[in-house]
């Protein structure tokens, strides 16, 4: 049942709808499947596809345009004020004569180098935002479905190519390498989009008239978009590519 049925060879309705819920069935087990891995998986998926988004955020931040960036900018300042206090403290220190003395003002020397250091972290904003109670858990789930079908692409379209392959003429099924050499293509322009397409968006998008908003990007909205960018690149490359009828 599993192996494409040789054009010209005869099955009754029965048995084509027999076919067809075997390999729908085996379709949604492997889905099933990769959406399990990929679910758990999904800190590792969600850092990979809030990459693209990350280094932008970052740099506004560190521009202190935002919210995000006004409060990196006072974090900022409040290290700077601590730097300062540190070497103050510090020289008042050696030159303090009691023990007693010395001794607190290191212990406020120890708070406030320990200060320095969580104040010189690094800019967040390399995460979206979530408005809604439940929206962690939809959009983590939504993510792990979407690389799910992207992993089990290679097998749904195998099943696909099976269950029609009967109804092609002998011409047609020797374009079989052609018909994975396409999808071969469609998993590049993905990966193009990820890696040019995407970056070069989430720029501009969010640099476009940046100093009269306050950019704060949700995530559903976010992965809508970028599963959008990569789905149409793909298919770009996909479209492009596809061999032409010859003519008659």
């Amino acid at each position: 049942m599993l192996r494409p049925i040789p054009h010209g060879g005869q099955l009754t309705t029965v048995g084509h709808l027999e076919e067809l819920r075997t390999r729908l069935l085996l379709s949604l087990l492997v889905v099933a499947a990769a959406f399990g891995v990929c679910f758990w998986q999904n800190h590792r998926l969600l850092h990979l596809i809030d990459a693209p988004l990350a280094h932008q955020t970052q740099q506004q931040v560190r521009d202190g345009h935002g919210p995000l960036g006004a409060t990196y900018t006072v974090a900022q300042s409040a290290r700077d004020v601590a730097v300062q206090l540190h070497q103050v403290v510090g020289l008042l220190g050696t030159q303090a004569q009691q023990t007693p003395v010395r001794a607190a003002l290191h212990r406020v020397q120890e708070s406030l180098r320990a200060d320095v250091v969580r104040l010189s972290a690094p800019p967040r904003g390399d995460r979206p935002v979530t408005l809604g109670i439940g929206e962690p858990f939809t959009t983590t789930v939504t993510v792990s479905l979407v690389f799910a079908l992207i992993v089990s692409l290679p097998f749904l379209l195998m099943q696909a190519y099976a269950f029609l392959v009967p109804a092609l003429e002998p011409e047609q099924q020797r374009r079989k390498p052609v018909t994975f050499a396409v999808q071969g293509l469609f998993v590049a322009g993905v990966a193009f989009g990820y890696f040019v397409v995407l970056p070069a968006a989430v720029r501009f998008f969010q640099n476009f008239n940046s100093d009269q908003f306050n950019v704060l990007v949700q995530a559903s909205r976010y992965y809508k978009f970028a599963a959008t960018t990569m789905l149409a690149m793909g298919l770009l490359f996909r479209s492009r590519s596809s061999p032409s009828r010859a003519p008659a």
